[in-house]
């Protein structure tokens, strides 16, 4: 939750379209690959919309990204992305803490 509200309080509208309602915290590389779920080069505001989208249609996402940061930058994160990792109890208290440092 507390990187999810630093997200779209950093952002502020949706990355991709621009809307500023319904904002959610998405991810480029799926929340599933833990390495890179609270990685903030993995977390953007989108709207609800373009959070759907990036399912069906996860090119549109990737290439925004690619756009804005870089081809390296993407494969960076991807490589990243394949990294196993587990985390502690103590690890996710550490991120819980720096999101909230964070945040306004």
């Amino acid at each position: 939750k507390a990187a999810s509200f630093y997200v779209r309080a950093r952002d502020k509208r949706c990355v991709q379209c621009g809307k500023r309602e319904g904002l959610t915290c998405g991810h480029l590389i799926t929340r599933a690959s833990f390495s890179v779920r609270w990685d903030e080069r993995n977390l953007f505001a989108q709207c609800a919309g373009c959070n759907m989208l990036h399912e069906w249609r996860p090119h549109l996402f990737i290439d925004w990204y690619i756009r804005k940061f870089g081809a390296e930058a993407y494969h960076r994160l991807v490589v990243d992305s394949k990294k196993l990792r587990k985390f502690t109890r103590s690890d996710l208290e550490d991120i819980e803490a720096h999101f909230k440092k964070l945040s306004p």
